[in-house]
């Protein structure tokens, strides 16, 4: 997501006319939210914490994007996953949400059944986008 969302965050030797825009993104249970208020990681990232909040960086023209997140998340809160599928959404954006309720963080690593319908889902948006046969 990072490659896809921080076109100013470079190392000084990157090569920044290299693209490193995703043709896909598929987000498991990810941090989207970095504010103070709801967020994941704040205080670790101080005054700075806009630079890598991904719901502060959507914009049209970004990569067809799936994410899983469980309702019962407690370390990367739902909300921000909602709130960053909305804005994909209100951007122009192909953005698919898929909820799982009361999952909590890594939820799908806990079931197999969970585990073989995210892949599933994936390779469903992937073939769909003609990325895989």
């Amino acid at each position: 997501m990072a490659t896809a969302l921080f076109d100013e965050v470079n190392d000084p030797v990157d090569d920044v006319q290299l693209s490193t825009m995703p043709a896909a993104m598929v987000l498991l249970f990810p941090v989207i939210d970095t504010s103070a208020e709801r967020g994941y990681g704040n205080a670790l990232l101080g005054e700075r914490w806009k630079e890598i909040d991904p719901n502060s960086h959507v914009r049209a023209g970004l990569p067809p994007t799936i994410t899983f997140h469980g309702t019962g998340d407690t370390v990367t809160p739902f909300a921000g996953a909602e709130a960053f599928h909305q804005a994909m959404k209100a951007a122009g954006n192909d953005s698919e949400l898929v909820v799982n309720e009361g999952g909590k963080h890594g939820y799908l690593m806990f079931e197999r059944a969970l585990l073989d319908d995210t892949l599933a889902r994936s390779a469903a948006f992937l073939r769909r986008l003609n990325l895989v046969p």
